[in-house]
C-alpha cells in the first residue's frame, strides 16, 4: 500500500528543512517538496530520502540504510528498488550508486 508523505504546508519554522539547492525536506514534518511542489513518496521511500539528505556526500553503506529503514530487514533487492523509485522523484545523479556498498546523495 502506498502512502502519500508529501505536505503541501510548510511549517513556519524554516529550521526544521534541510535544504539542498531545489529539494526542501523536513524529517519532523514528514514532508518533502521539490522547487516548490510536494513530492509524493511512500513511507520507506521518504525514510531513506531523509536519512540520504541528513547525510550528504556521505556514503551510506547498504547495512547502515538497512538497519534505519528497514530496522535490518531488507531482503534481496529492497534497498535497490526504492532506491530506483526515488530516484525516479529527484534531479538527475543526485544519488550516487557504490557497487555492492552503498549511496551517496551529491545534489547540489
Amino acid at each position: 500500500m502506498s502512502v502519500s508523505v508529501a505536505n503541501a504546508a510548510e511549517p513556519k519554522d524554516d529550521d526544521d528543512w534541510i535544504v539542498i539547492g531545489g529539494l526542501r525536506v523536513s524529517p519532523s514534518q514528514f514532508a518533502a517538496t521539490l522547487d516548490g511542489r510536494a513530492l509524493r513518496l511512500t513511507h520507506k521511500e521518504f525514510l531513506l530520502l531523509a536519512l540520504l539528505v541528513e547525510n550528504p556526500g556521505r556514503l551510506l553503506r547498504r547495512e547502515r540504510i538497512a538497519a534505519e529503514v528497514w530496522n535490518g530487514d531488507a531482503p534481496g533487492r529492497t534497498i535497490d528498488i526504492h532506491i530506483a523509485r526515488l530516484r525516479a522523484k529527484l534531479p538527475p545523479d543526485s544519488i550516487a550508486t557504490f557497487i555492492r556498498i552503498g549511496y551517496r546523495f551529491v545534489l547540489e
